[in-house]
């Protein structure tokens, strides 16, 4: 045999440019920059404040951080360049041109990272001067917090939901979930951990609405009135929609890439198009979007060794994590929830602790 010494193929200087300046983005960056390399980077953030957490922006709301707090650290960045307020309209493959509000900006790669959009419902469009509100940025934030009112009424039981519902009940407001499914975070909990959820949201004050929805909302004067499906109607100062989010997908679809729930990439974060890649909330790998920083930390990862010439990275998918952040009712999830076929299942539950876990085993190795 004859030693071979393998190195990594270091590519020449190339302009990358990001579409969104969220966790992903951020992530990439923070990856990236480890990297030994000249390339420059330019970001195009939408909103006038770029990289910050948006998942405490609950925390934001009832006041237990500043918007200084949610900030992520930029400093170890170089050649970076962000451009604050920016949109990007259009991309041009074939000349590889991002057209955006402000001019164009020519690119050697490109990266899509422009997250997700809340749902919306169908009886009334977000209006934060109606007081019809989402929670995705800052400035949504600051809607709620200065006029939500003292009686919220949040339709959507998930993550968001809840986290955004004892925030508000924290901050003096009466505030009442109306969820369709039979159980709150349907999608992340089993029936018996969200039973004990939900019986200790109510023990801190909320009003929980299961197997129920919204089919007729109507404002008069400063008083909504909504009618659920159950027969029950409901008096609220405003309403808060909680219904999950979407891939943004708009930009590549129209650009022309493939797109399916999500921007389809490859296990190296490709897009349809060499030149173009995809990740946090946007992308989808396997018929499988994902929606937290720890995917988005993994996506970030592999993308900064494709670009750094790796050839050893490869992306496989990420675990689902779930933390539910509300005081004294910790709540995590992971990996798989319903059990498969073949899985052990190991219960500890003792209520009067309050304490309930459930490991999911699968040919010796945790899988949920």
């Amino acid at each position: 045999f004859t030693a071979v010494n393998i190195r990594k193929h270091r590519p020449n200087p190339r302009r990358i440019v990001i579409v969104g300046a969220g966790t992903a983005a951020h992530a990439f960056l923070e990856t990236h920059s480890g990297e030994s390399n000249d390339d420059t980077i330019t970001v195009l953030s939408r909103e006038p404040d770029p990289f910050y957490n948006r998942i405490l922006l609950p925390d934001f709301i009832h006041g237990n951080k500043s918007f200084e707090e949610l900030r992520y650290a930029t400093d170890s960045f170089a050649r970076v360049n962000v451009l604050s307020g920016v949109s990007a309209q259009s991309i041009d493959r074939a000349n590889r041109i991002v057209r955006t509000d402000a001019g164009e900006i020519a690119y050697d790669v490109l990266v899509l990272a422009t997250g997700s959009r809340p749902r919306r419902h169908r009886l009334m469009e977000p209006d934060a001067k109606r007081s019809v509100f989402t929670l995705r940025n800052r400035i949504d934030a600051e809607n709620i917090k200065s006029q939500a009112g003292n009686n919220v009424l949040i339709i959507g039981g998930g993550l968001l939901g809840i986290e955004l519902a004892d925030a508000l009940l924290q901050s003096g407001s009466s505030v009442t979930i109306v969820h369709r499914s039979a159980r709150l975070m349907s999608r992340q909990l089993d029936a018996t951990a969200a039973d004990m959820l939900c019986s200790g949201l109510l023990r801190r004050g909320m009003q929980i609405m299961l197997n129920d929805e919204v089919i007729g909302l109507f404002k008069r004067d400063d008083i909504f009135t909504a009618y659920l499906a159950s027969g029950r109607r409901l008096d609220c100062s405003s309403v808060v929609y909680a219904l999950g989010t979407q891939p943004d997908i708009e930009l590549a679809r129209s650009a022309g890439l493939r797109t399916n729930f999500g921007v389809v990439v490859d296990e190296y974060m490709q897009t349809s198009d060499p030149n173009v890649y995809a990740i946090g909330e946007a992308m989808e790998f396997n018929r499988n979007t994902y929606g937290t920083a720890l995917a988005a930390a993994d996506h970030a990862k592999v993308l900064a060794g494709v670009l750094a010439g790796d050839p050893t990275v490869r992306y496989g998918g990420s675990i689902d994590l779930n933390i539910l952040k509300v005081g004294g009712l910790p709540c995590v999830s992971m990996g798989r929830i319903p059990p498969g076929k073949e899985d052990e299942v190991i219960l500890l539950n003792d209520e009067a602790q309050g304490l309930y876990k459930k490991f999911l085993i699968n040919r010796d190795r945790l899988v949920g």
